[in-house]
């Protein structure tokens, strides 16, 4: 079993290398539902087929619908302007994949990867992730940066954060912030702990990687 959810430019795929009961499928389809009304900050959350049809939890489940898009109608985290409705899904230019597998014991669990195309496109970009790596190593030393420099750059004009121990300058970053100047809360500090708690699966690297500074030293 595979169901792939589409939201904009991201997808969701949830599947299982085992036959589940339906009551299994419910429990794990309404964990994600939650995921995204946690995410997307809202409180209903809408399914569609690629027609733009409703679809209904009971639906998908007894249908074994398999791509469904994904909608959060009064979410204040939702990424106006980015989606796109569209009758094909391999249109959409997907750059990664939240994969979640439902195991033997029907319990979900959460892996990230990025979107290969084929399965040796995988292998490739970690080769050439490995030798950057190593470049890195023999090129110049990357600045560091510590949370008493951070606390001077916390506001609209000046704003710094670090996520995942990496110190970003994201000042022009904020006009184009799907969650707004919100992420002034997290201005001048670590605003890793912050950044999860709306969006645990995302990789700040692929929305504020060009406005890296240089690495957190605590």
């Amino acid at each position: 079993m595979e169901i792939k959810f589409v939201y904009s430019t991201r997808s969701l795929i949830l599947t299982s290398q085992t036959l589940i009961n339906q009551n299994t499928l419910r429990t794990v389809l309404e964990i994600l539902g939650k995921r995204f009304l946690l995410y997307f900050q809202g409180t209903m959350i809408q399914y569609k087929d690629c027609d733009g049809i409703h679809l209904s939890l009971d639906h998908i489940i007894q249908c074994k619908v398999s791509l469904i898009f994904v909608s959060v109608p009064d979410g204040t985290q939702n990424m106006k302007g980015h989606i796109k409705p569209t009758k094909d899904y391999k249109s959409l230019p997907l750059k990664k994949i939240d994969s979640f597998m439902i195991n033997s014991n029907g319990c979900l669990i959460e892996t990230q990867v990025l979107h290969p195309l084929k399965p040796q496109e995988s292998i490739e970009v970690s080769v050439i992730d490995e030798k950057n790596i190593q470049d890195q190593d023999s090129g110049p030393q990357e600045k560091t940066y510590s949370l008493i420099d951070l606390r001077t750059h916390n506001k609209n004009s000046d704003c710094w954060m670090a996520l995942e121990g990496k110190v970003y300058d994201v000042t022009k970053y904020i006009s184009s912030h799907p969650g707004g100047d919100i992420i002034l809360n997290a201005a001048g500090t670590d605003g890793t702990e912050f950044f999860k708690s709306y969006h645990p699966w995302v990789d700040p690297q692929e929305y504020v990687g060009k406005y890296f500074l240089g690495n957190l030293n605590r």
